[in-house]
């Protein structure tokens, strides 16, 4: 379902019973299966003079992902994501390098798309993730519990930015703002270090509960904090 209210307005919504992709590599007998049950899909686009809002939501009441070597089962899966002050101009500008790249593999063409990307950053924008949420994830027969994100970035207007950055890409940290709230399940943490040691060393700044560990992020103002601790 479609509705087109005006060229600056538009919602689109799906809903699906059942969904099933499958795939195979004719060199290498890669196979890759998705099969989601109870799928709702909604994007929305918003403009108004020169700036835009965009919405997109995603759940999957049971989403199979598998491949020759693994098969992860996730239930009540959900990807909500907004961005607003958008510079419109700048934005289309991008989309159109981005389709035309994808023919081409033109060093000057990467260049362009990096120049689009500077001036729309430098326009300002926030972009905003209210829940990136799995209820639980069965991995191997197992079930590790699920996770929770939930994350807010800031990128402030900058007119100078890309001259700036002439000198060091680093400038744009000091344009960014972002908070990150985080919730895993320990098993899934387990599993984790399991194929990445070096993510133990998280445990040290991590809050707990007796089935999850939780993690507060935030830069704010060029300051680094992590459960409220301040990191840089």
């Amino acid at each position: 379902k479609t509705e087109d209210a005006a060229r600056e307005m538009y919602n689109t919504s799906v809903k699906m019973q059942s969904m099933f992709f499958n795939t195979r590599d004719k060199d290498t007998e890669e196979e890759t299966t998705i099969d989601a049950k109870g799928v709702d899909i909604n994007t929305s686009s918003q403009e108004s003079e020169d700036k835009a809002k965009k919405k997109s939501y995603f759940f999957f009441e049971s989403l199979n992902l598998k491949t020759n070597d693994y098969d992860i089962k996730m239930s009540k899966a959900k990807y909500e994501t907004a961005m607003s002050g958008v510079d419109i101009a700048s934005f289309k500008k991008l989309q159109s390098l981005v389709v035309q790249a994808q023919n081409s593999s033109s060093l000057d063409d990467l260049n362009d798309i990096k120049i689009s990307a500077i001036n729309l950053l430098s326009n300002g924008m926030k972009v905003e993730i209210p829940d990136l949420s799995v209820e639980n994830v069965e991995y191997k027969g197992e079930n590790l519990g699920g996770f929770k994100l939930i994350s807010a970035l800031n990128v402030k207007e900058d007119k100078n930015l890309a001259a700036k950055m002439l000198f060091s890409p680093l400038f744009i940290v000091q344009n960014i703002d972002f908070k990150v709230h985080l919730e895993v399940s320990k098993k899934i943490y387990n599993k984790f270090v399991e194929e990445v040691p070096l993510a133990l060393l998280a445990m040290a700044a991590t809050k707990q509960t007796a089935t999850d560990l939780v993690y507060d992020f935030s830069y704010i103002n060029g300051q680094l904090k992590v459960n409220g601790n301040i990191v840089l």
